[in-house]
Parts: C-alpha cells; structure tokens; sequence
C-alpha cells in the first residue's frame, strides 16, 4: 500500500511509499524508505524552507532497492548500507563547484559517478573489516 508521507512540517514529501521514517538527530537527515516506484538506492537532495529555518540537506535511503545495489556490485547488505550512505555523505561533502565540475562530466557521457566512487568506497569499506 503506498502513501504519501509528510516531514518537516509539510516542506518534505515522499510520496508513493509503503513507509517512510524521517531521523533528523544529525546533519544531514537521513530518511529510510521503502519506494517500489523509484529506481535510486539513495539520493541527496537539499532545500531552503519557505518562511526560513535554514538550509535543508536530507539522504533519502530506499531500502526497497537494497537488493539492487547488492546484485548490481556483488555485495552483501552491510557493505550495501555503508556504500549507499558513504556515496550520499560524498555528494553531501562537495562544494558548489565540484557539483557542476560533475554534472558536465556526467553530461558528456565521459562516466557516471557511482562508477567512479562505489568501486573506490567498497575498497575502503573492505579495507576497514
């Protein structure tokens, strides 16, 4: 059954989901949700409030498509967790100009970042066991 849930008093939507739970104790938030209908593991997104409060930055986990991202890298679910995270805190670290820097990378077809940085992250994550 999917729904719509509702954070941050009516600014943050996540609709088409069977459950959402939002964890705002650290910057950024995180939120864990279950969303057959979108495609993404993870994404980071950001937002300024109407009416003010400040910058927004939020990592939104799909734990629908954990099984994905396993499939996809040969992965078991822990290093799955910690690579979906550790690849959203990355785009969560960047500046302004290494964002574009990547859009037009990405643009001219020369690699997709999850290409570039999963294989490097599990090779931390690895070397961390």
């Amino acid at each position: 059954m999917s729904r719509k849930f509702v954070f941050d008093g009516g600014r943050l939507e996540i609709v088409n989901a069977s459950f959402a739970w939002l964890d705002d104790s650290a910057t950024p938030w995180r939120i864990y949700a279950w969303c057959p209908d979108v495609k993404a593991t993870s994404t980071y997104i950001e937002y300024v409030p109407k009416g003010g409060g400040g910058r927004r930055e939020v990592i939104v986990h799909n734990l629908y498509n954990l099984g994905m991202l396993m499939k996809y890298w040969n992965i078991d679910v822990v290093e799955a967790i910690l690579v979906s995270e550790l690849h959203e805190l990355t785009h969560w670290a960047m500046t302004e100009y290494e964002r574009h820097t990547l859009k037009l990378i990405e643009q001219q077809g020369i690699i997709r970042h999850s290409e570039y940085w999963n294989p490097l992250l599990l090779e931390i994550i690895r070397s961390l066991r």
